[in-house]
């Protein structure tokens, strides 16, 4: 599929769910500096390649916004497709929140794919947004549906590093993190970046390419401590005891119930 029918397919969606912009970051759910194949949106949607950039399109515009490292691979890569480039720092090229903000009638509704945008980026957008009367959603993953042939989500098997050679043992990390949330009042902490969740389980894996990461989530409470991942990565004994398995998917699920009012 080129990148005209892939701009063509996702308009299709957007006006089947009564969006007007979507806004593609090109992140993955954990905020990964490496993305996992996967969750290359931006480079799928685009056909640009480069490490950063923001992806909007509505019904009439395609528009990708770069800085100064990627003018030249960014206009290359993008010739011959719907997409304009935007050079951040030229002239009088707005980020892609004002342009969304100057540009779009009010009662506009602009998507982003709720996994994969954060807070802060959250927070950005709506201060552009809200003032102007326009909507943002959050909405689950389309690109299952539009992206045929869509890699999986990584799976390598885990193994476990030495306390020799991690310098700390998990008990011995979870007792730190647990002194700190104590001193903060918290009950639960929930870490979602791969390469810490590496570092207190002392678990190395192979799920992004170079790095020592495996895909998952994991929650640290007072009383409990719970990684979310493939259970079939993890052979016997590999995991430490005091730490229980749910499903990578299970996720939010899980803090819903776990946190709800009793």
């Amino acid at each position: 599929m080129e990148v005209k029918a892939r701009v063509e397919a996702l308009r299709a969606k957007m006006k089947k769910e009564g969006v007007d912009a979507y806004l593609i970051t090109g992140s993955d759910p954990h905020a990964s500096e490496y993305v996992p194949e996967r969750w290359q949106t931006r480079s799928w949607i685009s056909g640009f390649t480069g490490s950063a950039g923001t992806v909007v399109v509505t019904q009439n515009e395609a528009l990708l916004w770069v800085d100064s490292r990627y003018y030249i691979q960014g206009e290359q890569e993008i010739a011959n497709t719907p997409f304009v480039l935007q050079r951040l720092g030229m002239g009088d090229v707005v980020d892609p929140a004002v342009w969304l903000g100057e540009n779009l009638p009010p009662k506009s509704v602009v998507a982003v794919d709720q996994e994969c945008f954060t807070l802060a980026a959250q927070r950005k957008l709506l201060e552009e947004l809200q003032p102007r009367g326009l909507i943002l959603e959050e909405r689950e993953d389309w690109f299952d549906e539009i992206w045929t042939g869509r890699p999986p989500i990584p799976f390598s098997k885990v193994k476990a590093l030495p306390t020799a050679v991690a310098g700390l043992s998990v008990e011995e990390k979870v007792k730190i993190i647990r002194g700190v949330m104590a001193e903060k009042g918290w009950s639960d902490t929930i870490i979602s970046s791969l390469d810490d969740i590496a570092w207190v389980l002392n678990l190395r894996g192979e799920d992004v390419p170079y790095n020592p990461v495996f895909l998952s989530y994991l929650l640290i409470g007072m009383e409990r401590v719970v990684l979310f991942t493939n259970p079939e990565r993890l052979d016997k004994g590999v995991l430490d005891e005091m730490v229980t398995v749910e499903p990578y998917s299970a996720i939010f699920d899980f803090v819903k119930g776990y946190f709800s009012p009793s």
